[in-house]
């Protein structure tokens, strides 16, 4: 069995986003599973703000060229375009990564 085997029997879900020159995915800590080694990462502390509204305490930033596996719960991941026009407010257990 491999790992992503593994996580599927767990009803955890992989989504594998390929980055380009000048990508940014800024993800929650604990859904970052693995990326490739052309791919640079800064974790930053979400503090009080990311544990009073649900998410995790620690947010990673991606950059890079190249590919990461996410994980993600019950089901697979739902991309959505945001603009400063269309606002979107999520339920912060759902929320996973964000681009750009």
């Amino acid at each position: 069995m491999n790992t992503l085997d593994a996580l599927d029997a767990q009803s955890q879900r992989t989504d594998i986003p390929d980055f380009r020159a000048g990508d940014t995915l800024k993800v929650e800590s604990e859904q970052l599973l693995a990326l490739s080694d052309k791919l640079s990462t800064d974790v930053a502390f979400a503090g009080l703000r990311g544990m009073s509204s649900g998410q995790g305490l620690f947010t990673t930033t991606v950059t890079g060229y190249g590919t990461a596996a996410l994980l993600s719960s019950g089901g697979p991941p739902i991309a959505l375009a945001v603009s400063p026009q269309f606002p979107l407010v999520v339920d912060p257990d759902a929320f996973i990564a964000s681009q750009g």
